[in-house]
Parts: structure tokens; C-alpha cells; sequence
């Protein structure tokens, strides 16, 4: 009887398609062989998933369900690390406790990355500070774990696509998903080229006095009016003074109740003093006192950027930096930013590194390689651009290496992706690694 001759498609991490025609009675790992040709991964490192699973190396292809037309997806299996046998994701093998001690030391002797891991991934910031590497070891082996399922559930998706793509459905599925890719490769532009706009702005501050009384005032020349809360105005001693026939709701990105107006009272900026009208607002969101539209244009105030203070007459005041604004004024993640959705799995990583051995693209016209499977972690430095031929200290790669584990190759690939930043570099090797 004749063999039949498949032609299928695989999916490779980099999302190139390639076409094979393969006999059906052929192995699995006949069509390994072949992708390592193509893809460079070594068959012993892949991951040949169909239909949401993976294909063991053994069989034939007709065996796994295998079809002309099918589509499956290539993966670069994790390598196997220290001298265990391959211990199971959550049991505690010889791989889990190198890496969780690995990354413990890492985030407990650099302040700076944990004050990130803090705030991006709280649970794994408790288990790093704790003494207890098991439990760290079951946390980084669920996460990979929950990559691994992504990653799974894209391909299966993937197969479900291209299984009947003139479907309404499945064509509205590809829709959404090219949507999805424009977002994913637009915000990783932005993380590379702009990623302080991923940061909390400190809202501009500066010291003044209310009656002979201290106020930190924010600076808003988008509020129309100058505006004080009544607690701050009973501390100033001015309750006495509000007008109640100026009661009302102000109304903007939500609504307060105004109290009445201070029709004038003494207002104390550096060594000058001005007269300004308040308005009362019974809640304020934590605002002491804030300079109107109103008092700014009166006194042909000048927000200096550049020197970072306010201009106003001959004064010359400085806006406070974060640490002097008390935290119920500071403008933080939990009262007016809402804290950044972790991106659906299994979105890569949003931490833009080249791939290994590639040659730089011009920078006009680059476009981000990404390391698969991480979770993005917003730099708040950009790194300048180094020459692909750049040599780096030996300290620096060596620390990478002997710290986190890697190759010297991954090592060398990072630095150059930050500027030779040994801080940012260990950072995007550690989200390639462990997703955070």
C-alpha cells in the first residue's frame, strides 16, 4: 500500500511559518531533525506541540493525528540545569532550589530591582524575602508552568484558525488577534524608545502659607480655580470666612461638594505675599490646597520645567521632590493611575532584547526581537544604543553569568541590548526566565 505525503505547516517561536511534506508513516523525530536544519534548536531541546499536545518523538506522524494541512507550533524546550535527573516542575528537583536560591540572592542584593518586584509581582517579592526556598521553588515552577500552558493554548488556537480560516469566526479570531499583535508591538516601541510614560509622574508641589499657616499647594493650571479643603481651611483658622451662598457641586474627572468661597485671604509663597480668593471643597482627595487657573494668570505665574520651580513675580520657588510630599497627597498607582494590567498570556515579552547571534538592525528601522514568555517589566531608563561590536567588561558579564545562571552568550546579548546597564540586562534575564 502506498504511504500517503503530508504537507503540513509549523510555527516557529520567531512566528515564521514553514512548509514540509513528510510521508505519514515517518516518525516524529524525522520532522525534529528537519527543524533543527531550519530553526538551529537542537531536537533534543524542542517542543513539537499539535492539537494542544505534544508529540512524542516515536511516533509516527499519522499516529498523533497528524493530517495534510495541519499546523503545529515549535518551542525551545527550558535546558535542564545542575546534576538532578529531571525533577518534576513542582517537586523540588535539582533544577527549582539552583534557581530559586539563584534568584533570592539576586533580588536581596539589588534594592532597586526589588522595590520593582514589589510593585509588579507582590506574591513573588513575599516568597523571595522569605527564608523558604521550596515554597519559592513551587512559585517559579508554577509560573513557568502557567507559560507553558499559554504557549499551548496559543498553538491549539493557532491550529483552530488555520483549520477552516474563511470561517466568519475564525475570521473575526484573526481579526482580534492582528488587533491584539498592533497593541503588543506598539507598547513595546513605547517601553523601548518612551518608557517614562510608563512611570508615575510626581505632580508638581511646592511650600506656602494660608493665614500664617504651612500648606503644601499643588500646582494645577488645568483647575480653574484655587481651591482649598475645609479641614485645611478650619486650620487656617478661615471656617469663619466661608460664603455659603457660593455652595455647590464642582464637577471634572468626578464631582465634590463645594462648601462656599473665601472671598480673600493672605497667601505666603517664598518670601512674598499675594491675596487670592478659595474656593472651599468639603473633600478635597487628600489635597491640602491647590493654585487655580484663577491665581496663576492674576500673578503671571511661570511653571519653570526646566529649573523645576515656580516663577511668580521675583520669586523663584522650587516643587517639592516625592520624598518631601506627604503620601496622602502624592498622586500614586492606588488614587489616580490605575495599576497596569498584567498583559494576557501568552504575550511575549515586552523586555526588547535581539536575538542571539543576529546582527543589529539600523536603528531607524529596527523592530524589537523578543525573548518569548515573559511578562513586561516598564524600565524607567532608557538605555543609549551600543555598537554590536562593543566590548563590555569581563566583571560585568561574568556577574551576569555566575549570578543568574545564564550563558556568556545570553549575558553579552543583554548588555548590548542595554547599553552595557548590568542592572537592566539582569533584569531582562530574569523576566525571560521566570516571567516577572
Amino acid at each position: 500500500m502506498a504511504s500517503q505525503q503530508l504537507n503540513i505547516w509549523v510555527t516557529t517561536p520567531d512566528e515564521k511559518i514553514m512548509e514540509f511534506t513528510l510521508d505519514a508513516n515517518e516518525p516524529v523525530e524525522h520532522l525534529k531533525a528537519l527543524l533543527e536544519v531550519e530553526t538551529g534548536i537542537v531536537v533534543k531541546e524542542q517542543q513539537l506541540v499539535f492539537d494542544a499536545r505534544e508529540l512524542p518523538d516515536q511516533k509516527k506522524l499519522s499516529e498523533c493525528g497528524v493530517t495534510t494541512g495541519s499546523m503545529l507550533f515549535v518551542a525551545k524546550r527550558e535546558p535542564a540545569r545542575g546534576g538532578g535527573g529531571g525533577g518534576s516542575a513542582g517537586g523540588g528537583g535539582g533544577q527549582q532550589p539552583m534557581d530559586a536560591a539563584q534568584v533570592q540572592q539576586y533580588f536581596r542584593t539589588n534594592p532597586d530591582a526589588l522595590t520593582q518586584l514589589l510593585h509588579n509581582n507582590p506574591t513573588m517579592a513575599e516568597a523571595v524575602l522569605s527564608d523558604d526556598l521550596t515554597a519559592l521553588s513551587n512559585l517559579l515552577a508554577e509560573q513557568a508552568q502557567r507559560r507553558r500552558q499559554a504557549e499551548l493554548e496559543q498553538a491549539r488556537r493557532i491550529q483552530q484558525l488555520n483549520d477552516d480560516p474563511f470561517n466568519l469566526e475564525a475570521q473575526r479570531a484573526i481579526e482580534e488577534e492582528i488587533m491584539k499583535d498592533n497593541i503588543r508591538e506598539n507598547m513595546e516601541a513605547a517601553l523601548e524608545y518612551n518608557p517614562e510614560a510608563f512611570g508615575r509622574v510626581v505632580m508638581l508641589y511646592i511650600d506656602c502659607e494660608v493665614n500664617k499657616t504651612p500648606l503644601k499647594a499643588f500646582v494645577d493650571s488645568g483647575a480653574q480655580m484655587t481651591i482649598i479643603s475645609l479641614e485645611a481651611a478650619q486650620k487656617c483658622g478661615l471656617s469663619r470666612l466661608i460664603d455659603n451662598r457660593w455652595s455647590g457641586i464642582a464637577k471634572g474627572v468626578g464631582t465634590a461638594k463645594i462648601v462656599g468661597r473665601i472671598h480673600v485671604a493672605p497667601l505666603k509663597i517664598g518670601n512674598s505675599f499675594f491675596s487670592s480668593s478659595f474656593t472651599v471643597l468639603e473633600n478635597n482627595g487628600g489635597v491640602d490646597l491647590l493654585l487655580g487657573l484663577d491665581m496663576l494668570r492674576k500673578h503671571q505665574c511661570v511653571i519653570d520645567l526646566r529649573e523645576t520651580a515656580l516663577r511668580i513675580g521675583e520669586e523663584v520657588v522650587p516643587f517639592l521632590s516625592e520624598k518631601d510630599i506627604p503620601r496622602s497627597e502624592l498622586f500614586d498607582s492606588e488614587h489616580a493611575e490605575p495599576r497596569s494590567p498584567a498583559p494576557p498570556s501568552p504575550l511575549p515579552s515586552l523586555v526588547p532584547l535581539p536575538a542571539a547571534g543576529a546582527a543589529p538592525r539600523p536603528a531607524a528601522a529596527q523592530v524589537p526581537t523578543l525573548i518569548p514568555g515573559g511578562q513586561p517589566v516598564p524600565s524607567p531608563v532608557a538605555a543609549g544604543p551600543t555598537p554590536a561590536g562593543a566590548a563590555f567588561p569581563e566583571a560585568s558579564v561574568q556577574n551576569l553569568v555566575t549570578s543568574l545562571g545564564v550563558t556568556r552568550e545570553e549575558a553579552v546579548t543583554a548588555l548590548r541590548a542595554y547599553g552595557g546597564n548590568v542592572d537592566m540586562a539582569a533584569s531582562a534575564l530574569l523576566q525571560s526566565r521566570f516571567g516577572f
